[in-house]
């Protein structure tokens, strides 16, 4: 055991001593950062162009400027222009489309009430806004022109069409009331939780493999074997990662946590779900990365390495895929079933305690105690794999001869 922890002590000071380790620290925070603060700089930086709705006898031009009213994002004018003029007007004006000075030109018909339909003209016209801006206004005229036609006032409508909206009444919170922000955000909170476990877990295992890798084919791990056995050198580098990827986690969590105590985002976001994802997070480490280091011993560069991470990658994307069903369903028996299954397990059971109806302790508990028993599994198979792996250089064993060293007695 003292080999062991020798080996972890070396690869945990290795790794955190480095200017990247310091840099990966501050390097979420800030990601999460720009992704918030990126796209509102981005549009200020696009600039803001003028949208023009040419009233082509639809009578529709005065409603639009009305209820559109005055917008600090998109300036809107309304032009009254005869239906034979439209065209004339579109070609003079293609140049500013183009660079930029007018960003859309809206023909109304004359028949647009009946026909539904209006011409929408910009130099890029998969842009959504500001086309749903001003259509929402060009909409509302429509209806308004309709209600008149059909002798009915729009209020009445309006009183009709109004939609029932619903109180949120949490149970599992002892039937307090949530707003519909909470419940917002409950709903894509788990796929955050997921993402960063996927993040951890897909990096940090990562580099067990480049580091096995790396010490093979520079030959440093036979200098280490001359002192360790190869299970002793597997575990240590296992385990010293793994406090590595804890340290990482853990100031992100503590990070997360002082921010939710301090903006008092607990509605949002239980505090508690931060620890789980910290118990979550090192069992499903040391999982993936037992799988990596006997990949990463039946390899002499990393170009073959990569090769070998398809079906690693697979394993890891799979949880991503149904990450949004189990968020909205996390009791249905699927969920709960794929909970148990080790390599699924540290991401559906964040996604679940995430959710707005978390598991309970007791499968919580059951949850962690079968990934244990996964990761006991695993390493068994991964130290046989390791053992003869490490030594061999020149061709890539097949997946027969793996297989053969799976079925052998480990020393």
């Amino acid at each position: 055991m003292s080999r062991i922890l020798s080996v972890a002590r070396r690869e945990y000071l290795e790794h955190v001593r480095t200017r990247s380790f310091l840099v990966g620290i501050f390097l979420l925070p800030v990601i999460l950062t720009v992704s918030i603060v990126l796209p509102n700089l981005l549009d200020r930086a696009a600039g803001v162009s003028p949208v023009t709705v040419l009233d082509a006898g639809s009578g529709l031009g005065p409603t639009v400027a009305a209820v559109y009213g005055e917008s600090e994002t998109y300036p809107l004018e309304v032009l009254d222009v005869p239906p034979a003029e439209v065209d004339a007007y579109v070609e003079d004006h293609k140049t500013q489309l183009s660079e930029g000075d007018l960003g859309a030109i809206l023909v109304l018909d004359p028949d647009v009430v009946d026909s539904s339909r209006a011409r929408w003209y910009a130099a890029n016209v998969a842009r959504e806004e500001p086309r749903e801006s001003v259509m929402r206004a060009v909409n509302t005229a429509v209806r308004q022109t309709r209600f008149a036609r059909e002798g009915i006032r729009p209020e009445i409508m309006e009183e009709i069409v109004r939609t029932v909206r619903t109180r949120d009444f949490d149970v599992s919170q002892g039937g307090a009331e949530v707003g519909s922000r909470v419940a917002k955000v409950k709903g894509f909170l788990p796929m955050i939780f997921v993402y960063l476990m996927f993040i951890g877990i897909f990096g940090q295992s990562q580099t067990m493999l480049t580091s096995t890798v790396e010490e093979k084919s520079n030959r440093v791990i036979e200098v280490l074997l001359s002192s360790v056995s190869p299970f002793q050198l597997m575990a240590g580098k296992m385990i010293g990662l793994g406090g590595v990827s804890f340290t990482l986690f853990s100031v992100w969590m503590v990070g997360g946590f002082v921010l939710i105590k301090r903006n008092g985002w607990e509605p949002y976001v239980d505090p508690t779900t931060l620890l789980y994802f910290l118990a979550f997070f090192v069992p499903g480490f040391l999982l993936f990365a037992a799988v990596m280091a006997a990949l990463g011993s039946l390899c002499n560069d990393l170009k073959e390495a990569q090769n070998l991470m398809t079906p690693v990658m697979m394993i890891l994307v799979l949880p991503l895929m149904i990450m949004f069903w189990v968020g909205q369903n996390p009791d249905h028996l699927i969920a709960r079933i794929l909970s148990f299954v080790p390599t699924f397990t540290p991401f559906l059971m964040i996604n679940r305690l995430a959710s707005a109806q978390p598991p309970g302790t007791v499968e919580v508990v059951a949850s962690l105690l079968v990934l244990v028993a996964g990761i006991l599994f695993t390493v068994w198979l991964a130290a046989r794999v390791f053992r003869i792996g490490v030594l061999l250089y020149g061709k890539q064993p097949s997946f027969r001869e793996v297989g053969r060293w799976l079925r052998e007695s480990g020393n």
